[in-house]
């Protein structure tokens, strides 16, 4: 399984071009990348030399103008920001890591790279449910992918209708990528989050949160941008299939669990107080 298939599969979906995907490893840097799309854009042209140079002139700079487009939605995570944290691809980065995103907006997708410093090392796909050649669910999207590559590595389920086996989220892997398939109700999207499993161990060494979490909430507007709710974190990773190179992705991510509940709580509780005290002065 590679990158790339799952790309090409997605062209499937879509009922588009193989060739409008773009061969992108793990060492690839966004230069790279942008020179490989500005190439594509060119090259998608037939036989461009015997276009008039007017023409010519013209596909240049709409190749030029695309890749400005790009390089303009760079965004870099160096403070916590509300707008980025709530956000579709909240939580899929670190800040003060020297993150950044970069964002390219196609005809049926949304597709963000994220980099740690010029590598790639994550990409987000958001496709809209009306975009897919036929109505698929999660479910139904997850058997897709299935039938192309195997079973999943993981699926998770909802944990409220355990005995009805809807699915919420589905991973497949190979010894590079980690893939999470899952379906946003609120932007009506099928999301595909490709992780690098090598730069996601490493980071966890480091002490970061590698995996996504579930509509992460905000209480009120008091609230620290750090105090997200607990309850709604997924800590039930487990597989008969894990194996040395993935288990410790998902093997340690209730430990501190009961701890990060208690200290949020601790804190509102605090702030609660202190919130009384400044109208009351008791």
């Amino acid at each position: 399984m590679k990158y790339i298939l799952f790309l090409i599969l997605i062209t499937t979906l879509l009922n588009a071009k193989p060739s409008d995907d773009l061969m992108i490893t793990w060492d690839n840097t966004i230069y790279k990348l942008l020179n490989a799309k500005e190439d594509k854009i060119m090259s998608s042209v037939k036989d461009i030399r015997y276009i008039s140079e007017e023409k010519q002139d013209t596909i240049r700079k709409k190749a030029k103008n695309i890749i400005a487009k790009i390089k303009k939605s760079r965004v870099v995570f160096d403070k916590k920001d509300l707008k980025h944290g709530n956000s579709i691809y909240g939580n899929l980065f670190h800040y003060g890591n020297n993150e950044s995103m970069f964002t390219v907006f196609d005809t049926n997708r949304v597709t963000r790279y994220f980099l740690i410093g010029d590598k790639i090392w994550r990409v987000l796909i958001t496709i809209e449910k009306e975009q897919l050649k036929k109505n698929y669910d999660l479910k139904s999207f997850i058997a897709f992918f299935t039938k192309k590559h195997g079973e999943p590595y993981l699926i998770e389920y909802d944990k409220f209708k355990r005995e009805e086996h809807i699915p919420v989220k589905a991973y497949f892997k190979d010894e590079k990528t980690l893939l999470e398939l899952s379906y946003s109700s609120i932007y009506n999207s099928f999301i595909l989050v490709y992780s690098s499993i090598s730069k996601m161990k490493e980071l966890k060494e480091q002490g970061f949160k590698v995996l996504k979490r579930d509509e992460i909430k905000f209480g009120t507007d008091n609230d620290d941008l750090s105090e997200y709710n607990e309850l709604e974190y997924e800590s039930n990773y487990t597989s008969n299939d894990d194996d040395e190179e993935t288990k410790d992705v998902f093997n340690e991510i209730d430990k501190d669990f009961e701890k990060e509940k208690k200290d949020s709580k601790k804190r509102k509780k605090e702030r609660k107080k202190n919130e009384k005290k400044s109208i009351t002065g008791k």
